[in-house]
């Protein structure tokens, strides 16, 4: 798992670069610079990725994300709100990547039929 405090085109495609796509494979995205710029959409059509990209202040479009982050928010960095000027990049990149891995790796999910994500995306 790669993390960057600023959104990068060259750190955004070697991330994608190190993925295995899937055939039909879309991503969702803001409209961000990293997004939008001809080079990165030229990338995405050579590794066959179909681009979608949210409208301007559309929350609705990214409903499926959101509860992510609002867990993600509410089950580390609010529990430690008083510390949070303390946190150096290191230790935010840590926790996020400890949160991700539990949720991915072991936490059950009822729609899942009380799978985690992996173990549901293994049996797909």
């Amino acid at each position: 798992m790669k993390f960057s405090d600023k959104a990068d085109h060259n750190f955004v495609l070697e991330t994608l670069t190190g993925l295995k796509v899937r055939p039909n494979i879309i991503l969702h995205a803001d409209l961000g610079s990293v997004y939008i710029c001809k080079w990165y959409r030229q990338a995405f059509l050579d590794m066959g990725i179909k681009q979608s990209f949210s409208e301007k202040a559309s929350t609705a479009q990214n409903a499926l994300i959101e509860p992510f982050c609002i867990r993600l928010k509410c089950e580390t960095f609010y529990l430690i709100k008083n510390r949070l000027k303390y946190l150096t990049s290191e230790k935010v990149i840590k926790i996020v990547a400890d949160y991700n891995h539990n949720y991915n790796h072991s936490r059950m999910i009822k729609y899942n039929n009380n799978l985690s994500p992996l173990q549901a995306r293994q049996q797909a």
